[in-house]
């Protein structure tokens, strides 16, 4: 007669040997199952929100460079910083000459006689801008909210048009002091919410002072995860706490 193991071994043996298996890459559950590729080669990833990534944070990447969208670069400070054929943006990155000179000089785009801005903007210090706008008192003493997509820190191109309006404000009034508030929303660690929020309003600081605001007049600060502007657990409630709040103080 067989002697057969009691079924509920066989579930809980089952359960521990599901536990204990690593997922597949890019999948992950931490940093360990992302030391190694699908092909064995090593590559020292981190597990960030359930993906093998190159970073999730600055501190992930080596002295100098900084994590953007995910991958290590070091930032350029120059176009003399770049490769041959390339221009260092605002932001820290280098991009195509080509491509810059397609598009024209957009808002926080170097500029000059040779390298003109988009239609409708002026090369002003040698940054594109928008010509100053006049704006009401009571517009200038709004709490205004930019708003982020989930785990990331660079601006959607509807951010960019509204701190293109606040800026006008701003930028020509007498407002002396601007925090720069950044938020994320509960989903990840404590310290990595901090830092995510501290990335997004040096994001907004940095735009803001490449159209003419100065980098002076502003304060950066991160509440990560601590301070949500509503309650809830579901993607509504992420979505308006993945944030920065510009509070503009006389």
């Amino acid at each position: 007669m067989k002697n057969l193991m009691p079924q509920g071994l066989i579930l809980i043996m089952t359960f521990v040997l599901a536990a204990c298996s690593s997922p597949d890459f890019p999948d992950c559950k931490k940093d360990k199952h992302c030391k190694k590729n699908a092909d064995g080669q090593e590559i020292g990833y981190v597990c960030v929100f359930g993906q093998c990534q190159a970073c999730g944070r600055d501190n992930d990447c080596a002295d100098g460079q900084k994590c953007y969208e995910n991958r290590c670069v070091t930032p350029c400070v120059s176009d003399a910083s770049c490769d041959p054929g390339y221009r260092c943006r605002l932001d820290g990155l280098c991009e195509k000459v080509e491509k810059a000179e397609k598009r024209g000089g957009v808002v926080g785009q170097a500029c000059s006689q040779e390298d003109p801005c988009q239609s409708g903007l002026v090369c002003m210090k040698g940054i594109c801008q928008e010509p100053s706008v006049q704006m009401s008192e009571e517009e200038c003493s709004n709490t205004f909210v930019i708003y982020f997509d989930y785990n990331i820190d660079n601006l959607s191109e509807e951010s960019r048009d509204l701190l293109k309006k606040i800026s006008r404000c701003l930028a020509y009034s007498d407002v002396t002091k601007i925090q720069l508030e950044g938020h994320a929303d509960e989903r990840g660690t404590t310290m990595y919410n901090l830092d995510l929020g501290e990335r997004r309003a040096r994001t907004v600081r940095n735009y803001l002072g490449g159209i003419g605001v100065s980098e002076d007049r502003m304060r950066t600060l991160s509440y990560g995860e601590e301070r949500p502007a509503v309650s809830g657990h579901n993607e509504s409630s992420f979505q308006q706490n993945r944030r920065v709040e510009i509070i503009v103080k006389e």
